[in-house]
């Protein structure tokens, strides 16, 4: 497209600008339909390798995962007290409650709890985060395995049984 401050020529209205466009548009279009690209083949390589590459950025698989063996995490003070009244919750809600509705009816219950109530749920948490210390010091296995799938059986049908 020519250049609206830098030439000889003079200055194109809106709609010639459109047309300039358009019309190298339609030239790179041909130029598909005569040799199939507007890419050498070197280039449309590179562009297949990028492509390629950014798919399997977008969504990457984990090459590790947490070992099954490795102690488990503490569990903060929220969390102790919903494992402890999730089952009343249930009950309290009825057997049609959905998990968002007990969460939502649990965290309103954290909501309203004074500092002496709560300090009891933080006092359990210390407890659980000092078992997790101790184990993570007494741990010598892997923390991370190698995430691999389990091989499929190659007499397996590929499809189901019609």
């Amino acid at each position: 497209m020519p250049d609206k401050n830098n030439r000889g020529i003079k200055a194109l209205s809106q709609g010639n600008y459109y047309q300039a466009d358009f019309r190298e548009l339609y030239n790179k279009m041909q130029q598909i339909q005569e040799h199939g690209s507007i890419l050498s083949e070197t280039q449309s390589e590179n562009v297949e390798d990028k492509v390629i590459k950014n798919k399997s950025r977008r969504f990457p698989r984990k090459q590790f995962q947490k070992a099954p063996q490795a102690p488990k995490r503490f569990k903060s003070s929220y969390i102790c007290f919903f494992m402890e009244n999730q089952g009343k919750t249930k009950a309290e809600l009825g057997p049609c409650a959905t998990v968002s509705d007990v969460s939502k009816r649990t965290a309103e219950l954290w909501r309203k709890l004074t500092d002496q109530e709560r300090a009891h749920w933080n006092k359990v948490a210390a407890r659980d985060k000092e078992r997790f210390l101790f184990e993570q010091s007494s741990y010598t296995g892997p923390w991370r395995v190698p995430n691999k799938r389990a091989k499929k059986d190659p007499s397996a049908p590929k499809r189901p049984m019609s």
